[in-house]
C-alpha cells in the first residue's frame, strides 16, 4: 500500500508540475503578443519582453523536467512496485506503450519550448514566433496521455482539452507573468528619451492591457470545460457517486474561487489603479488568485488519473 501511495504521489506531482510549466509558458506568449503591444506607447517593451522571455524559459524548463518526471513516475507505477526502475524499463514505457506514444510528443513539445524561449533572449524576432508555435504544440500534445485517448472519437476531447489548457494559460498564466513583472525591481533605466513611469502607473497599464485577454481566456476555459464534462459524463448524478465526479466537483469549487477573485479584481480593484495606494490590494488579491489557481491544477492532476465513470 505504501508503494502504491508513492506511485500515485509521483504521478500527481509530475502532472501538476507539467501543468504549471505549460500554463506559464503559454502565459509568457500571451503577455508578449497581446499585453505588450497594447502597453507599447508608455512602457519599455523590449525590457519587459526580455523579462517575459526569462519567465517563459522557466516555464519551459519546468515543463521539460516534469515530462521526465512523468516518465519515471509512469514507469514506477507500472514496474517499480516490484523492481527497480532501470533505463531499459524507462525505454520500454517511452517507446513501446500507447502512453509512451503520447508522452513522446509531449517531450518534443517541452524541448521545443525550452529551445524557443532560449532563442528569444538572443534573437527575439525569430524566437518569439517560435515560442508561440511551441506553446501551441504544448496545448496539442497535453491531452495525448489522458482520458481523451480512451474516447471513441479522440479528436474531440483532444481538441477540447488542448483549448482548455490554452484558456488556462492565457488567463492564469498571463496573470502570473503580469504579476511577476509588476513586482519586479523597478525599471530604473531610461527607455530612449522616456523615463520609466512610477510602479503604480506601470501596473495600471499592464492590468488594463491584460483584462480583455483574461476575459477571453476565462471564457474559453469555461466553454471547453463544460463541453468536456458533457462529453465524458453520461449521467450528472455520477458527480456525487464516483471518485472521478467528486474530484471534478472539488476542481469546480476551487475554480469558482479563482473566478470570483478575478471578477472582484476586474470590477472593484482595477478601476482604482493609477494611484500609489491602489496597487498593493490588487497585488495581494492577484496572489491569492494564483494560489487558488495552483490548487485547481492540483485537483486536475488528481482527477485526470482516476478512471472515468463510464469506463
Amino acid at each position: 500500500m505504501a508503494s502504491e501511495t508513492v506511485a500515485a504521489a509521483l504521478l500527481v506531482s509530475s502532472r501538476w508540475l507539467s501543468y504549471v510549466g505549460g500554463v506559464v509558458a503559454i502565459g509568457a506568449c500571451g503577455f508578449r503578443f497581446v499585453v505588450l503591444p497594447t502597453a507599447a506607447r508608455c512602457l519599455p517593451v523590449e525590457r519587459l519582453a526580455g523579462r517575459a522571455s526569462l519567465i517563459g524559459l522557466a516555464g519551459g524548463m519546468l515543463l521539460l523536467l516534469a515530462s521526465l518526471g512523468r516518465l519515471y513516475a509512469q514507469t514506477y507505477s507500472i514496474f517499480g512496485l516490484d523492481e527497480t526502475v532501470t533505463t531499459d524499463l524507462l525505454r520500454t514505457v517511452a517507446f513501446e506503450t500507447r502512453w509512451g506514444d503520447g508522452w513522446s510528443w509531449q517531450f518534443v513539445a517541452a524541448v521545443a519550448c525550452v529551445v524557443a524561449f532560449s532563442s528569444t533572449l538572443g534573437a527575439p524576432r525569430l524566437g518569439w514566433p517560435a515560442a508561440g508555435a511551441a506553446a501551441v504544440a504544448v496545448c496539442a500534445a497535453n491531452p495525448l496521455t489522458g482520458h481523451a485517448m480512451a474516447n471513441t472519437r479522440p479528436w474531440q476531447p483532444v481538441l477540447l482539452q488542448g483549448l482548455h489548457l490554452a484558456g488556462a494559460g492565457l488567463w492564469v498564466g498571463t496573470l502570473a507573468v503580469v504579476s511577476a513583472v509588476s513586482i519586479w525591481p523597478t525599471l530604473d533605466d531610461d527607455d530612449g528619451d522616456r523615463s520609466p513611469p512610477p510602479p503604480w502607473e506601470r501596473v495600471a497599464v499592464l492590468v488594463n492591457a491584460f483584462s480583455p485577454l483574461a476575459l477571453a481566456g476565462a471564457g474559453l476555459l469555461v466553454m471547453t470545460g463544460g463541453a468536456t464534462t458533457w462529453l465524458y459524463l453520461e449521467d450528472f448524478a455520477l458527480l456525487a457517486t464516483t471518485a472521478y465526479g467528486r474530484a471534478l466537483l472539488v476542481k469546480l469549487g476551487l475554480f469558482l474561487g479563482v473566478a470570483s477573485l478575478g471578477a472582484y479584481n476586474w470590477q472593484r480593484l482595477r478601476p482604482r489603479l493609477g494611484a500609489s495606494d491602489a496597487t498593493a490590494p490588487l497585488v495581494r488579491s492577484a496572489s491569492v488568485e494564483l494560489v487558488l489557481a495552483a490548487a485547481v491544477l492540483v485537483a486536475t492532476a488528481v482527477f485526470v488519473g482516476l478512471p472515468m465513470p463510464s469506463h
